[in-house]
């Protein structure tokens, strides 16, 4: 097994009306890495669904990597701002992110914003990329769901990887059995919950404790597999 954790890069959350987040990291990440960063935010679409809305537009970094968007839940609850939106974008690092890099969002103008970073590691020449495309589910007070990208066609190792957001209080989360958590940020109003699990399998379904009765929820489910580079020049591109 090759993909490993490096560790949570860090955090950041807002009350204030803006059109952006950044998060400052804590830990650093280098060149080969892949980082991953989840988003939570109050909604500004009245439109549910998976990849249906563009509420986090984009991702950039202080060390100049290029970024991809996994994917983007909203659960608008039948109203902007009832609900929850939450996105993945991820980086293979052309640039090392020393600690002190400043990674910011790009959203629409809402308040309540959370955000959170991970990197971890690959074989050396390798690259990650959706192994299947991303599981979606909103949930209306109520606890986070059960949710996975569905079957893979063959068994291999694998970063799975769910984040969610959720409106409403805080309580400590429990993540799902044999997952680590990786992100829980808070924000009043809007919390960032990220967990994951690494290994060989084709499925890998997540089903943590969090949220509930005061929550409104929005989350996805990410499969994430390695493969050959061929050209190193192309690392931190869109895939």
């Amino acid at each position: 097994m090759t993909i490993a954790l490096v560790g949570t890069l860090g955090g950041a959350n807002t009350l204030n009306l803006s059109r952006s987040l950044s998060l400052t990291t804590t830990t650093a990440a280098t060149v080969g890495n892949l980082v991953v960063v989840a988003v939570a935010k109050d909604n500004g679409s009245a439109t549910d669904g998976l990849n249906t809305t563009e509420e986090v537009s984009h991702i950039a970094d202080s060390a100049g990597n290029g970024w991809w968007k996994a994917a983007e839940y909203c659960n608008a609850n039948a109203a902007p701002g009832a609900g929850a939106v939450v996105a993945v974008w991820a980086s293979m690092l052309g640039h090392a992110m020393p600690i002190g890099t400043i990674i910011t969002a790009t959203t629409d103008y809402v308040a309540s914003k959370a955000m959170g970073a991970a990197a971890f590691s690959l074989a050396s020449m390798y690259e990650a990329y959706l192994a299947i495309a991303a599981g979606g589910s909103g949930t209306d007070g109520a606890a986070l769901a059960s949710l996975s990208s569905g079957v893979i066609s063959t068994t291999a190792d694998t970063l799975f990887f769910r984040a969610a957001a959720l409106e409403g209080t805080r309580a400590a989360p429990t993540p799902t059995a044999s997952w680590a958590t990786v992100m829980d940020y808070y924000a009043t109003d809007m919390w960032l919950f990220a967990e994951f699990r690494i290994y060989s399998n084709n499925v890998g379904a997540s089903a943590p404790a969090a949220g509930g009765a005061g929550n409104d929820t929005a989350s996805l489910h990410c499969a994430l597999r390695e493969r050959l580079v061929s050209n190193q020049l192309f690392r931190g591109a869109p895939l």
